[in-house]
C-alpha cells in the first residue's frame, strides 16, 4: 500500500494514435519539470469499500479544457499529442484496476468521445460535470449512440435515422428513459406499426429537470428473437442502474430494446468536493510547498479534515468552505484566473500556450538552482516594484523595515520594463512577462484565500484545478500569496491593534490560534479534481 518515489514516468514508443502503454522508456512521457512522481494507490476508507461497484468513466468539460477519467487495466497514451500523456497520474484503485486520467482542448469533443468509445472505455455508462455538461449534453449522448448503432448494427444513422418508440421520464429520479429504432425498421417487435419522434436535441429539452438519460436500442437484427414472449431489459436495468425504482412498475420493464447508454450529470461543486475527499484517502496525493527547501513536499492530512477551504481555479475561481462530507457551501470567488493570466499573456506575447508561458516563468526547473540566477531574477520578476525600490516612500507610510522583498506594485518598475523593450530582448521580455503575470495572479489569489480564511477562522486551505498542474513555480507564488499578510504586515499588526482600540489582547491563547499561519496544501491530482469526483459519483 505505500507509495515509493520514483524517477519521472517516461511512457511508450507505440506507433497507434491511442495504445497500451507497456511501461518502457521514452523521452516523451513525463510530468513536468521540477515535479516529483510517485505511485498513487487508494486506501480502503469509510467511503469506500473494495467491494464497491465503481463507473467507467466520467468528463469534467470546463471552459477551455476537457478533463478525462476512466477505469482500466492499462494507460491508454495519445501519441500524437505527447505533452498530454498523465501516465504518472495513476491510481490503483484494485488489483488490474486503475483509475487513469487524460485531457483534451475544450474544441476536441468528438475527438474525446472518440477516443472513449474506440478503447471501450465507456461501457454503458457515462457521467458529466462542469458547465459544458449542460452546453453539450445532447451532442455527447447522440456522438455515444451513433457509434453504438453502426457497431451493433452494421447501418449508419445516416442511412436510417433514429426515432423514438418510448419514453418515460420518473420526476423522482429525474431519469428519462428512451427507446430507440432505426427508421428503416418499421414494424415493433409487438406487432404495431412504428410510431415515434426523431430523436434531436429537441426531445432532451422539454425535459428540462432531466439529469440521466437511459438509451435502449432495438436492434434490427435481433427483431426475431425480440418477437418472442421476453422482456430482455428486466435484466439490464438490474446491472446497469439503481437509480429507477424497481420496486414500482414502470413502464421502462416493458421496453424490448438493450440497454446501450446511461448518461448523467452531476453538480460541478460536488464533485470538486467528493474528488477532494477521494484524494484524502489516496496516499501522498496532498502535498505542501516548502518555501524554504523550494520544493513539494508530501504530506498525511490529519483527522479532522474539516474545516478546511478549496480554491479551485480553473479559468476563474470558486471557493468552497467545507464542514463535512457533503456539507460545503461557496463563500467566495474571483474572475481574476487562469483565464486572466493566459488572456494578457496572449495580448502581450501574442501567440503563447500555457505550458509556453510556465517554462518562459520558470526556465531553472528541472535544471539550475533559482539561487543561482542573478539577484532581479532571483528574487522577483524584473517588472516588479518590491519594497527595496521604494523604500523612502514605504517608510513614511509604516511598512516594516524588513522584508524588502514584498512585492508592491506588480509591473510597477516601468524603468525596466522600457529598458527591455527598447532592447528588443524578445526572450528576456517573455520571461519577465511570464514572471510578473503568474505573480500577479496567484499574489491577488492567494490573498483573497487568506482573508477568507480569516474570516471563517479556518486554519487549511487547498487549492486545485488546471491553473497549477503540478508547477512548482505556481505552487510557491500562491504559497508566497497567502503567507504575505504573516511574512510583511503581521508582525506590526499587534501594535497598530492595541493603539487603534486603547486595549490590550486577553485572551493569547485564542489570539494566537486565531494569527497561526494556515496549512496550505495542494494536490497532485489538481487539474482533474472534477473528473475524479465525478467518477466516484
Amino acid at each position: 500500500m505505500s507509495a515509493m518515489l520514483l524517477s519521472p514516468g517516461r511512457g511508450n514508443n507505440s506507433r497507434a494514435n491511442h495504445t497500451v502503454d507497456e511501461g518502457k522508456a521514452s523521452q516523451m512521457l513525463h510530468p513536468p519539470k521540477g515535479s516529483k512522481h510517485y505511485n498513487y494507490e487508494l486506501v480502503e476508507s469509510f467511503f469506500f469499500k473494495e467491494s464497491d461497484q465503481l463507473n467507467t468513466c466520467a468528463l469534467d468539460i470546463g471552459g477551455t479544457l476537457i478533463k478525462v477519467a476512466y477505469l482500466n487495466d492499462h494507460y491508454i497514451s495519445d501519441e500524437g499529442q505527447p505533452m498530454k500523456n498523465t501516465q504518472f497520474l495513476s491510481i490503483k484503485i484494485k488489483e488490474g484496476q486503475n483509475l487513469y486520467v487524460h485531457f483534451f482542448n475544450i474544441n476536441e469533443l468528438k475527438e474525446t468521445l472518440r477516443f472513449l468509445t474506440q478503447n471501450g472505455l465507456i461501457r454503458q455508462k457515462i457521467f458529466l460535470t462542469g458547465g459544458g455538461a449542460h452546453k453539450y449534453y445532447f451532442g455527447i449522448i447522440d456522438q455515444i449512440v451513433k457509434h453504438e448503432v453502426i457497431y451493433r448494427g452494421g447501418v449508419s444513422e445516416e442511412e436510417s435515422p433514429l426515432w423514438v418508440s418510448k419514453r418515460y421520464f420518473c420526476e423522482t429520479s429525474r431519469t428519462l428513459s428512451v427507446e430507440l429504432q432505426l427508421r428503416g425498421s418499421t414494424t415493433l417487435p409487438d406487432g404495431h406499426i412504428h410510431e415515434g419522434v426523431p430523436f434531436d436535441k429537441s426531445l432532451l429539452d422539454s425535459f428540462p429537470t432531466c439529469e440521466t438519460v437511459r438509451v435502449y436500442l432495438v436492434n434490427p437484427k435481433a427483431e426475431q428473437q425480440q418477437k418472442e414472449d421476453t422482456l430482455p431489459t428486466e435484466a439490464n436495468s438490474e446491472q446497469v442502474d439503481k437509480a429507477i425504482d424497481e420496486r414500482d412498475n414502470s413502464p421502462e420493464k416493458r421496453f424490448h430494446g438493450e440497454l446501450i447508454l446511461q448518461c448523467s450529470r452531476k453538480d460541478e461543486m460536488h464533485c470538486v468536493m467528493n474528488g477532494l475527499y477521494k484524494l484524502l484517502s489516496v496516499r501522498k496525493s496532498i502535498v505542501r510547498y516548502d518555501l524554504f527547501l523550494k520544493t513539494e513536499i508530501p504530506v498525511r492530512v490529519k483527522l479532522p479534515y474539516e474545516p478546511f477551504i478549496i480554491a479551485n481555479i480553473g479559468s476563474g475561481i470558486s471557493i468552497l468552505l467545507s464542514n463535512g462530507l457533503n456539507k460545503y457551501k461557496r463563500i467566495g470567488g474571483t474572475a481574476i484566473g487562469g483565464g486572466t493570466l493566459l488572456g494578457l499573456a496572449q495580448m502581450i506575447l501574442q501567440k503563447v500556450s500555457f505550458e509556453e508561458l510556465i517554462r518562459l516563468a520558470a526556465p531553472w526547473e528541472g535544471t539550475t538552482s533559482p539561487w543561482l540566477l542573478p539577484p532581479p531574477l532571483r528574487h522577483s520578476p524584473p517588472f516588479d516594484l518590491t519594497l527595496r525600490h521604494m523604500r523612502k516612500d514605504a517608510a513614511r507610510s509604516g511598512a516594516p523595515s524588513h522584508g524588502e522583498d514584498a512585492l508592491a506594485a506588480s509591473f510597477g518598475f516601468l524603468s525596466n520594463i522600457i529598458k527591455t523593450k527598447n532592447l528588443e530582448d524578445t526572450k528576456s521580455l517573455g520571461q519577465a512577462v511570464a514572471r510578473s503575470l503568474i505573480t500577479m495572479v496567484s499574489y491577488n489569489i492567494g490573498y483573497l484565500v487568506h482573508l477568507l480564511a480569516r474570516i471563517h477562522g479556518v486554519h487549511r486551505i487547498f487549492f486545485s484545478g488546471k491553473y497549477i498542474s503540478n508547477h512548482e513555480c505556481i505552487m510557491e507564488s500562491l504559497t508566497l500569496g497567502v503567507y504575505y499578510y504573516y511574512m510583511y504586515c503581521h508582525t506590526n499588526e499587534g501594535e497598530a491593534n492595541a493603539s487603534f482600540s486603547g486595549k490590550p489582547e486577553r485572551n493569547c491563547g485564542e489570539a494566537a490560534r486565531r494569527d497561526a499561519p494556515p496549512e496550505v496544501l495542494f494536490l497532485k491530482h489538481d487539474g482533474f479534481l472534477g473528473a475524479i469526483g465525478c467518477f466516484f459519483s
